[in-house]
């Protein structure tokens, strides 16, 4: 009787060692050990899609890509038990950026909704407001600044369309987004063109920067030598989509890019563009940049 117990306890207790195991192997390859800010520019063809993970595990997911893509994205990059997306921006309502939000809405929990007063001219576009109203997150129309603080070192101001050129197009509407983290500072610009660049140089912000999403893909009507002598990145990352018919990025703006001395990542080439900050340094693949 007393071998019986003995094996049976053996037993419970390798089960239990074995859960514990199993348990966190799947925590470790779900980055939940891990605590530096992620930022992911996912390659989700001719569009901008980009996933930020907090190191208190928050999600914020800008843009959603013309298509579906994101949401596979989000399926890789968070947690499989993880269904909630406290921040969703939409810097500005053309296709390429918020068609893939819509399927966003219908899978996960949003919290809050960040999006432009600009109204889009796609009939896709009717959707996505439809989406939003079943979805019930708290909605903020981005008419002004708004400073979203997101834990001890982590910061993310989100900086308003110019007035007076809501008219004249739609990426001039785009919200800029500029998040800090210790010393490192992420500037995401939408498709804003030179025109919403020299504003914000006039508007006096500090816009320094490490890491530059480079506006609208890279075309040449974006990404003035001025701004990028202003922004000074040490890393500019294009999201677009290979052989797109638009010719992105522009010859223009990738020479513009080498003469600022920025390391150029390209969604295209490089596929997800995956970015790592503890505060102090910024890791991409093996390649380290310290602030």
């Amino acid at each position: 009787m007393a071998n019986k117990f003995r094996k049976l306890f053996f037993l419970c207790f390798a089960l239990i060692l074995l859960s514990g195991t199993l348990g966190g192997l799947v925590l470790w390859d779900t980055g939940y050990f891990d605590h530096r800010l992620k930022v992911i520019f996912c390659d989700v063809g001719q569009g901008d899609g980009i996933i930020i993970r907090t190191p208190e595990k928050q999600t914020i997911l800008i843009d959603g890509g013309p298509d579906n893509s994101i949401v596979y994205k989000l399926g890789k990059y968070l947690p499989f038990y993880d269904k909630d997306i406290e921040t969703m921006i939409l810097t500005h309502p053309h296709e390429d950026h918020f068609i893939g939000l819509i399927e966003t809405l219908r899978r996960y929990k949003i919290k809050n909704i960040y999006f432009t007063p600009a109204v889009g001219d796609s009939p896709i576009y009717s959707i996505w407001l439809e989406e939003l109203k079943k979805e019930g997150a708290e909605e903020h129309l981005v008419g002004e600044i708004f400073d979203i603080p997101l834990g001890d070192k982590l910061h993310l101001k989100l900086i308003p369309p110019p007035s007076g050129v809501l008219l004249d197009d739609l990426n001039d509407t785009s919200i800029v987004g500029q998040m800090s983290y210790g010393n490192d500072f992420f500037l995401f610009t939408g498709d804003m063109s030179a025109k919403t660049e020299e504003v914000l140089l006039k508007s006096g912000l500090n816009l320094e920067t490490a890491v530059l999403k480079v506006g609208h893909h890279g075309s040449k009507y974006s990404s003035s030598l001025d701004f990028l002598k202003a922004t000074d990145p040490e890393i500019a990352v294009i999201s677009v989509g290979a052989r797109n018919k638009f010719g992105h990025p522009s010859y223009r703006t990738l020479k513009n890019l080498e003469k600022s001395g920025a390391a150029i990542y390209r969604t295209d080439r490089d596929g997800d563009v995956v970015i790592y900050s503890d505060g102090e340094r910024l890791t991409v693949g093996s390649q380290t940049f310290s602030q």
